[in-house]
């Protein structure tokens, strides 16, 4: 148990338990910048693989485009036609086998279903061979059901890729605001190019058939149209003019604008509108499908613009995450080495020099004077430390020769009362003498500090206030010696009078409070609800009361409660000041009381003050015949209690000479 008591050992823990605290907090730091880098690594390749998937339904949707237009043309394709629909399905294969290399470093979540889109996979190239077979005949010669299994061989691999599409785009949003709203327009975007190429497509049929369009052939376009007028509105709407849309998506936008809905569109109404009066399509399919095809476009490079952005902000973020890793690694390292000369430090610096010091303590207790104290030409505290021991040794050394000469000093110690008794009638005489020069000083700084004689410079105001200032400290200082002395010398006469308690509790409280609510102390009085009203000095209970509380202010912490309460206990007022401050050892109080002493006299730690204050109280106390009583305890509080006569006897009023 002693060992745990050791100041070496303790201050060791202490540091060792600092560096562990400093190291495991930088760790921490580390490790979530790690995971952050981590994660962002895995969301960029996300990103990257989703780009993959929609660069592989892009086309699907282009290839579905070209291959449904060839399948209604009525005469069978000609070679071109066939070497371009070759070239389109070598593309999409590309895509494909992309996308699927590229699913084993997605991130993690849900594994996709890798086996749907093979089974889709293999359906739609059985779909495209039978197709690309067809095309060499008449359209009389192909299969009714060809382009309905074409397109549903499309649609099922699409359906499929989605699947994946679907789980990963939530993990990119869900990692920011802007990943969120990048992920919406991207669906936004491909829902319109959906429903743009499938329009397109039916306007291809109607064009290669040449009939007459009906009215719910005009009423299906129609909503085709609103079916791609309503994204639209969603995707240009107000947000796009807000600062912090992307100016490369405001251009896409733009575009979109002025190709499809503007020059496009167009086209499109002239077209259903010939064939709607029976007439002729102004374009043939393959031109339609040529100017169709910049509207594709153009919602497609929206798409891909937000892909862009999206991967740009998670290199952004993965960039931070690196460099805020690499810091925390370095801080980390540098806390370890930090750590390690600290603790090195700590022990060659302190507690090995603690110990020394401890043993040449221990060997001055044991009445060896001669022994070496280390460590005393060092400048910081253990150096103060083994300097203040010396002095203790030397200290004790002096002492032994004091108490050989204390015998004959017996004769000086007489003389010396004497001498103090003649010091006392000569203060007391000097009253006068003392404070006319003081208030003369006090006067003329409070003279200078309000200009009373012309402006000053800001210094030579803040010097007067600084005479002023002393001059009233020193003022009461002397107040309070020549009272002493004047009770010590006998002629210190009080001013008996009715006072009340309440009205002079209230004054002395209103006089300290501005040092209270500095050092955040509360006053609180409990005084007798009825009042009270008794027969005493005024000048000397206020004087009593303010020195009282005074102390309490000063001894007590920050949060604390100064408490003033009174009682009437016989034919005696019995006033209690208690604080509940710093306290006292019960060894010190006997010395409470006696002129120029304190608790603590040792310069290095005693407080502010003279030791005049109790010393005057006690007097004062004892010149009303009432009684002082003081309980303290270290580190719970003071309690003050003095009992003053209600009617001391003889009253008179005599002027202090």
């Amino acid at each position: 148990m002693n060992r745990f008591r050791s100041i070496g050992v303790l201050l060791s823990a202490i540091t060792g338990l600092l560096v562990v605290l400093l190291i495991s907090v930088f760790a921490y730091t580390a490790k979530h910048a790690y995971d952050r880098r981590e994660a962002a690594v895995k969301l960029l390749e996300t990103v990257d693989v989703l780009s993959e998937v929609f660069a592989a339904q892009e086309a699907l949707r282009l290839e579905q485009g070209e291959m449904i237009t060839a399948l209604a043309w009525p005469q069978p394709n000609n070679a071109a036609t066939l070497a371009k629909l070759r070239v389109q399905h070598g593309v999409v294969d590309r895509a494909l086998r992309q996308m699927t290399q590229s699913a084993s470093i997605e991130a993690d979540g849900p594994a996709p279903d890798q086996d749907k889109i093979d089974r889709a996979w293999a359906v739609y190239d059985e779909s495209h061979a039978d197709a690309m077979a067809a095309l060499a005949h008449p359209l009389r010669d192909r299969p009714a059901h060809l382009q309905a299994d074409w397109a549903a061989s499309v649609n099922g691999l699409v359906a499929a890729i989605n699947l994946r599409t679907r789980i990963r785009s939530m993990s990119i949003a869900d990692a920011s605001a802007f990943n969120n709203e990048m992920t919406k327009l991207i669906r936004m975007a491909w829902s319109m190019r959906e429903t743009l190429g499938r329009d397109r497509r039916l306007i291809a049929e109607a064009i290669i058939l040449g009939h007459n369009l009906s009215s719910r052939d005009l009423q299906q376009f129609a909503e085709q149209e609103g079916n791609l007028n309503y994204p639209w509105a969603v995707l240009a709407s107000d947000k796009t003019d807000l600062p912090t849309f992307p100016e490369e998506l405001k251009s896409d936008v733009d575009k979109v604008a002025g190709t499809y809905f503007g020059e496009v569109h167009l086209v499109r109404r002239r077209i259903l509108d010939a064939l709607g009066n029976g007439e002729a399509s102004p374009l043939s399919a393959t031109q339609w499908l040529k100017e169709s095809d910049r509207g594709l476009l153009a919602i497609t490079d929206i798409s891909r613009t937000a892909f862009t952005l999206t991967r740009a902000r998670v290199e952004q973020t993965l960039d931070r995450a690196s460099h805020d890793f690499d810091v925390a690694l370095v801080l980390m390292i540098l806390s370890i080495s930090l750590a390690s000369f600290t603790l090195v430090y700590v022990f060659a610096r302190v507690i090995r020099p603690l110990q020394a010091i401890t043993g040449a303590m221990q060997a001055v207790a044991a009445n060896d004077l001669d022994y070496p104290i280390p460590f005393q030409t060092r400048r910081d505290e253990i150096g103060q430390f083994a300097r203040s021991l010396r002095l203790f040794r030397d200290n004790i050394i002096e002492k032994r020769k004091l108490a050989e000469a204390l015998r004959e000093n017996l004769v000086a110690k007489e003389s010396a009362e004497a001498s103090s008794k003649v010091k006392s009638q000569f203060l007391a005489n000097m009253s006068h003498e003392l404070r006319t020069p003081l208030n003369a000083i006090i006067g003329f700084s409070e003279l200078l500090q309000n200009q009373i004689f012309g402006p000053l410079q800001k210094q030579y105001r803040d010097y007067a206030g600084i005479i002023h200032e002393s001059g009233h400290h020193l003022l009461n200082l002397v107040s309070d010696i020549l009272d002493i002395a004047k009770i010590e010398a006998g002629k210190f006469v009080l001013d008996i009078q009715d006072i009340d308690l309440a009205e002079s509790v209230a004054y002395c409280t209103r006089l300290v409070k501005t040092r209270a609510d500095e050092q955040g102390v509360k006053l609180v009085t409990l005084l007798p609800a009825q009042g009270l009203t008794f027969a005493a000095d005024k000048r000397a209970f206020r004087q009593i009361l303010l020195n009282l509380l005074s102390n309490a202010i000063k001894f007590s912490r920050s949060g604390d409660e100064v408490e003033v309460s009174a009682e009437i206990r016989g034919g005696a007022l019995a006033l209690t000041v208690r604080d509940h401050g710093i306290g006292m050892p019960e060894n010190l109080l006997a010395k409470i009381g006696q002129p120029f002493e304190q608790a603590v006299n040792d310069p290095a730690h005693a407080r502010e003050g003279t030791g005049l204050g109790l010393s005057l109280v006690c007097a004062l106390i004892n010149q009303h015949g009432g009684t002082f009583r003081i309980e303290s305890r270290e580190g719970i509080g003071t309690a003050v209690t003095f009992e003053l006569p209600l009617q001391p006897a003889g009253r008179k009023t005599v002027t202090a000479a």
